[in-house]
């Protein structure tokens, strides 16, 4: 019988919770089946997506989503991309150091 486990989290980049990373998983036996990985950023009440790494579509690729809603897709080998490339984008548009993490939350 193979058993399913869905991990589901929510890591932030500063005090204030204005940039986040959130994941979503699902592995069998060790194996991940399906991730996304979406950096977003708080932009009054609203968290917007800049960059996603997923499984979507029946591959791994890299989405880019732009402030107008369009979204760049590219694909390849996503292991040998950096999701901190995406951090340190979004800290330089906000002018905070993304070394300072604030915590990871857990989605249940």
């Amino acid at each position: 019988m193979s058993t399913i486990k869905e991990i589901k989290f929510v890591y932030t980049f500063t005090e204030e919770e204005t940039e986040r990373l959130r994941v979503s998983v699902l592995k069998s036996k060790g194996q991940i089946l399906k991730f996304v990985v979406q950096l977003e950023i708080k932009i009054g009440n609203f968290w917007k997506p800049i960059v996603r790494y997923d499984t979507a579509h029946g591959y791994s690729h890299k989405d880019i989503i732009r402030a107008d809603g369009s979204i760049e897709k590219q694909q390849g080998d996503l292991r040998t991309r950096s999701l901190k490339v995406g951090a340190t984008t979004v800290a330089q548009l906000r002018g905070k150091n993304p070394a300072g993490i604030s915590g990871t939350t857990l989605i249940t």
